[in-house]
C-alpha cells in the first residue's frame, strides 16, 4: 500500500515479502516504522529468486520512447547497479545501518564499535548501531573468502561465457550431461570445493554487489571479471556470507524494545529518550500530562496542516513528561527538541508543563 500513501506516525512493523529492486525504495518503505519516535521492527524476507526476478524484469522492460538506444542502455545499467546493491545490503554481514548510510553517501557514521576484535564483521574495528539483526547477533559472519576465490578463477577460466547456474555447477562438480557435453569437467576449477551451489551463487551475489564480478544484460545474464577483480587476488581480499544461528539467546535489543509495550504510557520515556532527570512530576500526573501535551500538538499541527509527528513525536513527548524542563536551556535537553523547534512551539509546551506542576 506504499503508493497509496500512508501519512501514519506509529507504524510498528514493516514486512517486505520480497526483496524491493534498489535501495532507495526499500529505505523509503521501510523508513514509514516508527516516524513517532518509538521501537519498530522491519522485517525482510528475500531469497536468490527475487534477485533473478528484478533481473529479469529490468531486461524486460520497453524502457522509455523518448530515449534512444544508448540511453535505455544506460538506464538499464543504472538499474543493475542498484539492483546489485540491494542484494548486497540483504548479504552483508555489516551494520545494516551502516550499510544504508554508506550507500546514501555518509561517511560520518557515528557509530560505536560493534563486541570482539579486529577488523571483521562484528568486530571491535567494525562500527555498529546495535540495533539492527546483524549487530545483535542474530547472524554469525562466516568466512567464505576461500570459496570467493576459487569462484574468481573459475569465471576467469571460464571467460565470462557462462551463467551463474553454470559456474556453480562446475565449481561444485556436477556430473550433469550438460557439463560434460560442453567438456566443463575438464576444467582446471570443477569440483573444487566443498560448498553447496545454493551458497556458490550466494557468493556469487556477494561479489557482484562489490563490483568484483558483473552479470551481463540480456535474457540470459553470464557472470564475468569486475572493475574490482584484481583485488580479490590480494593478502588484504576478505568475504564474510551471514548464517542464521540455529539457536540462540533472545535479541539484545528485544528487551528494548518491550521497554515500552504501551505507547501511551509515557513513564518509560526515561529508557525511550535517555533522559537523565528524575520526573517531577508521579506517573498518573505524567499521564495527564501527556495528554494534555497530544491535544496541544494535534492543535498545533491541525494550525500548520501537518502531521501531529512532525511537530514532536510521541517519543518526544514522553520525555517532556520524564524530564518535566522547567525552562528553555532544560526543554532542549529533551531528546527530539532542537533550536528550531524551541523557537517555534518552545513556550506553548513549556507553559502546558508549567500548569502541570
Amino acid at each position: 500500500a506504499f503508493g497509496m500513501g500512508i501519512d501514519k506516525s506509529n507504524v510498528r512493523y514493516v514486512v517486505h515479502y520480497n526483496m524491493p529492486k534498489n535501495v532507495e525504495a526499500y529505505y523509503q518503505e521501510a523508513g514509514r516504522a516508527g516516524r513517532d519516535g518509538e521501537p519498530a521492527n522491519c522485517l525482510l524476507l528475500w531469497n536468490d529468486g527475487d534477485i533473478a526476478t528484478c533481473r529479469y524484469f529490468i531486461e524486460q522492460e520497453s524502457g522509455n520512447e523518448a530515449l534512444d538506444y544508448e540511453e535505455q542502455q544506460v538506464v538499464r545499467s543504472s538499474r543493475r547497479r542498484r539492483l546489485a546493491a540491494m542484494a548486497g545490503y540483504c548479504m552483508t554481514t555489516e551494520c545494516l545501518r551502516f550499510a544504508i548510510l554508506r550507500y546514501f553517501g555518509e561517511t560520518d557514521f557515528g557509530l560505536p564499535p560493534m563486541e570482539g576484535g579486529g577488523e571483521e564483521p562484528g568486530s571491535a574495528g567494525a562500527r555498529g548501531c546495535g540495533n539492527c539483526s546483524n549487530c545483535s547477533g542474530e547472524y554469525d559472519a562466516v568466512d567464505v573468502t576461500k570459496t570467493a576465490r576459487s569462484v574468481m578463477r573459475c569465471v576467469h577460466e571460464l571467460r565470462g561465457r557462462f551463467g551463474k547456474g553454470i559456474v556453480s555447477d562446475v565449481l561444485c562438480g556436477s556430473k550433469s550431461a550438460k557439463i560434460r557435453e560442453w567438456g566443463l569437467d575438464k576444467k582446471r576449477t570443477y569440483d573444487i570445493v566443498d560448498d553447496s551451489a545454493s551458497t556458490v551463487k550466494e557468493i556469487i551475489e556477494l561479489l557482484t554487489a562489490d563490483e568484483y564480478l558483473e552479470i551481463s544484460e540480456g535474457r540470459y545474464p553470464l557472470v564475468g571479471l569486475g572493475p574490482r577483480a584484481r583485488e580479490a587476488a590480494t593478502d588484504e581480499f576478505r568475504l564474510y556470507m551471514k548464517r542464521r544461528k540455529r539457536a540462540s539467546a533472545a535479541r539484545p535489543s528485544e528487551s528494548a524494545r518491550n521497554v515500552l509495550p504501551n505507547q501511551e504510557s509515557p513513564s518509560a520515556a526515561t529508557a525511550a529518550v535517555g533522559a537523565a532527570a528524575v520526573s517531577r512530576l508521579s506517573e498518573e500526573e505524567q499521564q495527564e500530562l501527556f495528554g494534555r501535551l497530544r491535544q496541544l500538538r494535534k492543535r498545533l499541527a491541525d494550525e500548520e496542516g501537518v502531521p501531529p509527528y512532525i511537530v514532536f513525536s510521541d517519543a518526544a513527548l514522553r520525555g517532556m513528561c520524564a524530564a518535566c524542563p522547567a525552562d528553555e536551556q532544560e526543554f532542549l535537553a529533551v531528546s527530539g527538541v532542537g533550536p528550531v523547534k524551541l523557537k517555534r512551539y518552545g513556550a506553548a509546551f513549556l507553559g502546558e508543563i508549567n500548569r502541570a506542576r
